[in-house]
């Protein structure tokens, strides 16, 4: 290994130690278990039904009963790694490990992700690096991301694995020659894409469009291998919808979702108690009461849609707008909840910066994404593919700014990394290495 590869293996790492770092001294000085003695809230219910899980009950609520209405596959993910710790730490700690974990994998991902996206730009090595370190930098204190480690949510999982799978699959489309790689490639990214959507269902409208890619750019092969590869990971999430009776949707709170947003034309979510039907008479919470709701809420939606289209499609702006300039997700989140942190009066202040420093890594990268698409300098699918994706999330449901955080993570923080690698040096005359 060359001297300056060893100064950027070295370098990425002390980023990432320090924004390990950041992640433990906040979580120990800030978080707490998400409690709350009125309801029960996504975070807690997680945790919950990670316990079950733990203890051989998967796919099953937090009340103990089959479910299809949070994603069962991130407790799932949470109960194994207690497993691998032999159950010496609780399910509340093994969640936030797991999130720190989350972090670095995605800030590996971003060292292969960034020259993938600028590998037409002809930056010199030392802008390469440049844009690396910076990518790898802005997560590491990024402040809705270093927020969200303290929130048992499914977003810091399932944007580490789907970065990696683009990783994947980017190299199978445009970096190997080889059959063989090719293959391999293809065959790791579609796994990974599934567990994305394994660990976050609604990532299915994202995913999609990537395997698409493979046939346009006549990828034969490796398309007949990577659409099964892909699929293995969803059969336990049809499997448990079909045992639910959820129907043919990703889950049963996609139709109570966009239930609940149909109104709000703040793209605001707004629990709403008619898109709920409660238990029969001397009936408790079920599987059963959970279809009944979702198949209500699919009927409210489709009612409403039917009726109002024009006006729905006119609020489509300010919700997708609010999806990818407010960010904060996870700020806004235990502000609403008032769970997961101590020091919740301060959190308004916190979300405050959080939207701000958002919004200018977005400004950022969308200039830098312009220039380059003018110039036909950028690798253009995963782009498209994770903003299409994105967009579509906010489409079907309230609008919240969680929907477009994988574009802020995936698409903005790279290209602006890219905007900062060409000011910290000039370009060369040379087309870069990709590694």
């Amino acid at each position: 290994m060359r001297i300056p590869e060893i100064k950027k293996v070295m370098n990425v790492g002390a980023f990432i130690s320090g924004g390990v770092i950041v992640r433990l001294v906040f979580l120990l000085t800030s978080a707490k278990h998400p409690a709350d003695p009125l309801f029960v809230a996504d975070p807690y219910a997680y945790l919950l039904m990670a316990e079950h899980a733990y203890h051989g009950r998967f796919f099953v609520s937090f009340r103990g009963f089959p479910t299809s209405y949070l994603s069962v596959g991130y407790p799932a993910i949470i109960a194994v790694m207690r497993h691998l710790v032999l159950g010496l730490v609780s399910t509340w700690v093994v969640a936030l490990l797991v999130n720190v974990l989350s972090f670095v994998a995605t800030a590996l991902a971003m060292t292969r992700l960034v020259p993938m996206l600028g590998v037409r730009m002809a930056l010199t090595a030392s802008a390469q690096r440049g844009a690396v370190l910076s990518s790898v930098g802005i997560l590491a204190v990024f402040p809705d991301f270093v927020f969200a480690t303290g929130l048992v949510m499914t977003e810091l999982v399932a944007v580490a694995v789907l970065a990696w799978g683009i990783v994947l699959m980017g190299r199978c489309i445009e970096e190997l020659r080889g059959f063989r790689d090719r293959l391999l490639s293809a065959a790791g990214g579609s796994v990974l894409f599934g567990l994305t959507v394994f660990v976050r269902p609604s990532m299915l409208l994202l995913i999609v469009p990537a395997l698409c890619v493979l046939v346009i750019r006549r990828r034969w092969i490796e398309s007949l291998v990577a659409v099964p590869l892909f699929c293995l990971p969803l059969v336990p999430l049809a499997v448990n919808n079909v045992r639910v009776g959820a129907g043919p949707g990703i889950t049963s709170a996609t139709w109570m979702n966009v239930c609940d947003g149909l109104v709000n034309r703040k793209g605001e979510f707004e629990w709403r108690r008619e898109c709920r039907v409660t238990e029969l008479p001397g009936e408790g919470v079920t599987a059963a009461t959970e279809s009944r709701n979702s198949h209500w809420a699919e009927t409210i939606s489709l009612l409403y849609l039917r009726r109002h289209w024009i006006e729905w499609v006119g609020r489509m702006p300010l919700r997708v707008g609010r999806s990818i300039w407010s960010g904060g997700w996870a700020t806004e989140f235990s502000v609403h909840w008032a769970q997961n942190y101590v020091w919740t009066a301060r959190l308004r202040l916190f979300l405050l910066l959080s939207q701000v420093i958002s919004g200018v890594i977005a400004g950022l990268g969308l200039l830098q994404l312009g220039a380059m698409g003018v110039r036909k300098k950028t690798v253009w699918w995963p782009v498209l593919v994770v903003a299409l994706g994105s967009l579509a999330g906010v489409l079907v449901s309230f609008g919240q700014s969680r929907f477009g955080w994988p574009l802020t993570v995936l698409v903005f923080v790279p290209f602006a990394s890219l905007l900062a690698g060409r000011l910290s040096a000039p370009f060369s005359g040379r087309t870069p290495s990709v590694g």
